[in-house]
């Protein structure tokens, strides 16, 4: 099975690290550390072995400002999504930008931004239903 594996660009890669590994449960699988420095440059975070998220140390602080925006990381985990979002639930506070629950696509969701400016949508597939929005159509949908 393929796999994609965004690669988000932050200002720095420890504290973001520690939020994907303290608050939503990844677990760092490499680092790379820069000598000069000795920050790290790179890391890899894992959810489960189809979950994966690379960061880059951005380029500029522009960058890293901007890198979160227009780009939404969508992740189905292999875990029961309600007893993911249980166990990570209380470390979000204001980070959860929507509850649970299950969207008109025939997913159910939940969203959070990172404190590097990321979305990332949570979602298990509940239904092949799709119930659009009044005025929506379905246009150009392959099986």
């Amino acid at each position: 099975m393929g796999m994609v594996m965004p690669i988000l660009s932050v200002k720095e890669i420890e504290p973001v690290a520690d939020y994907f590994c303290s608050t939503l449960g990844f677990q760092q699988s490499f680092a790379v550390r820069d000598e000069a420095s000795g920050k790290l440059s790179m890391a890899g975070l894992m959810l489960d072995p189809t979950a994966n998220v690379m960061l880059g140390l951005a380029e500029s602080e522009a960058d890293a400002e901007a890198s979160g925006q227009g780009v939404t990381i969508y992740i189905y985990p292999d875990e029961d999504l309600d007893a993911y979002y249980e166990r990570v639930k209380p470390g979000l506070g204001t980070a959860l930008t929507e509850e649970i629950g299950d969207r008109f696509w025939g997913d159910r969701t939940f969203s959070v931004r990172t404190p590097s400016g990321h979305d990332l949508w949570f979602a298990k597939t509940v239904t092949q239903e799709v119930d659009l929005p009044e005025g929506q159509q379905m246009v150009g949908a392959t099986a």
